[in-house]
């Protein structure tokens, strides 16, 4: 199920912090992460895919210390994904008028033209920054300077969903080729790819491309390091291939997923696992259709459980210890695509076993904040593919050092879970914009933001978050 998507980001309303609202420390961060940049592509680090970063946060107050989207206006284009953030704390962000470089302060430093409107996240590997365009191009550029440095024609087109490339052991991985391809539950939003394409990362020589059985849809490969990659297509199938040779180590199909679609897809575990965020039978992401959450062994593609959801799953899991349990934290809930009333929830499972541990239940949402007005602007006023968003209910999950869960929402709204109450629990004193779950006790802070997110909507680094909506982009630092 597509979002509807168009880029969302142009010029910088960089708020400054003259007026005193952002004097104070809202965030503090500590901590580095194992790689060079601290978060290069949509799921964390190059050791950790899994929505996790070591980095420990504390959010106090919703006002970001700077904020920006589209010189032309707030509407007039629309976000691919979130941002990425390198070695020195710049940004980058794609749009679909283009790739956006960000100082740490939210000076633009540069702004490079895409070969064609683009749905897809950035990644950094090196001093490359790397994405592909619905006009079925991959391409890199110095992420210095914002100077191409190749391009490359992988098909005569790629879909409008949201695809999060990454570059491992020297291969940059993406999809494009609509050829034949299936189409999501809306037609509206024309997504989803056919091939997988290994590149040089170096040179952007075509190395490999492997045909999946099923669409691939809001990809994002991962790499277990160990000469491999993992992708899932919309039925929740898992595909492991050889990096260097795009051949087939083994496929895994999902039990019961014929017509099944999810906006979602996997993460790795530091478990050796693999964990898969799907629907299960025909379901498609309506309301109270079951979601399934599957853990799969990377070396031998072995089912170890699965859990079913009383809600479609329809983002990405994320994988990391919360007070000494490893977990995996997805977030059960339909689809916004109307106004009817979808429940949604916060669930950690057992990374082991796949039990319940704990779930915080938020307040049922109806469309995404945001498409409304973008509906009354109307398409020709905007240089968007489509005319909205149309995002999943939530974001991807991040857990922080701390064991906090970050996530964002389409009610417009930034989530940060801090699990079951230790004693008396957390004091809205210390924890601004807290709330309690009075069935569970689960404790979160709630801050509004404005516009809906898409899967990709966070990133972390050192004294610094960030946080991308369908529109625009926001930046905490200490």
């Amino acid at each position: 199920m597509l979002r509807l998507l168009a880029l969302c980001l142009a010029h910088s309303w960089a708020e400054s912090c003259d007026d005193g609202t952002c004097s104070s420390n809202f965030l503090q961060l500590a901590v580095t992460t194992g790689s060079d940049h601290p978060w290069p592509h949509s799921r964390g680090n190059d050791k950790l895919q899994s929505g996790v970063t070591e980095l420990t946060f504390k959010m106090t107050s919703r006002a970001a210390n700077w904020s920006w989207h589209h010189p032309d206006g707030q509407f007039s284009t629309m976000v691919a994904g979130g941002p990425v953030v390198d070695a020195e704390k710049n940004l980058f962000l794609m749009t679909m008028d283009g790739l956006w470089k960000f100082s740490p302060a939210g000076e633009v430093l540069w702004h490079y033209q895409t070969p064609g409107s683009s749905d897809f996240e950035p990644t950094i590997s090196g001093d490359r920054v790397m994405s592909a365009t619905t006009a079925g191009k991959a391409f890199a550029v110095d992420r210095h300077t914002g100077k191409e440095i190749w391009q490359t024609q992988l098909a005569e087109k790629a879909g409008q969903d949201v695809g999060y490339p990454i570059a491992c052991e020297g291969v940059f991985l993406a999809t494009a080729d609509t050829t034949g391809r299936d189409t999501m539950p809306f037609e509206i939003t024309p997504g989803g790819n056919r091939r997988l394409f290994g590149l040089s990362v170096a040179t952007g020589q075509k190395l490999w491309d492997y045909a999946t059985d099923e669409c691939l849809y809001n990809s994002a490969p991962l790499c277990p390091g160990d000469g491999s990659t993992v992708i899932m297509d919309k039925t929740g199938s898992l595909y492991r291939l050889s990096l260097q040779t795009g051949e087939a180590i083994w496929k895994q199909a999902a039990r019961d997923s014929q017509h099944s679609s999810t906006d979602g897809g996997a993460g790795l575990g530091p478990n050796g696992l693999v964990y898969t965020c799907s629907n299960y039978g025909n379901a498609t992401g309506g309301v109270h259709e079951p979601g399934v959450v599957r853990a799969y062994h990377v070396e031998t593609g072995h089912l170890e459980w699965e859990h079913l959801l009383p809600e479609p799953c329809c983002t990405f899991p994320a994988v990391g210890r919360i007070k000494g349990e490893l977990l995996v934290i997805v977030t059960p809930g339909a689809f916004p695509s109307d106004f009817a009333a979808k429940p949604g929830s916060v669930l950690a499972l057992d990374a082991a076993t796949g039990q319940p541990r704990w779930e915080f239940n938020g307040a049922s949402v109806f469309f995404s904040r945001g498409d409304v007005k973008r509906l009354e602007l109307g398409m020709e006023n905007t240089t968007n593919l489509r005319a909205i968003c149309l995002p999943a209910q939530w974001s991807s999950p991040v857990i922080t050092g701390d064991g906090s869960v970050y996530v964002g929402r389409s009610d417009g709204n930034i989530y940060v879970v801090h699990g079951p109450k230790d004693g008396t629990g957390l004091l809205e004193s210390d924890w601004p914009g807290l709330v309690t779950d009075a069935e569970t006790g689960v404790q979160a802070q709630v801050f509004h933001v404005g516009s809906a997110p898409v899967h990709g909507a966070l990133a972390f680094a050192p004294e610094m978050m960030a946080f991308a909506t369908c529109d625009s982009l926001y930046v905490w630092r200490t």
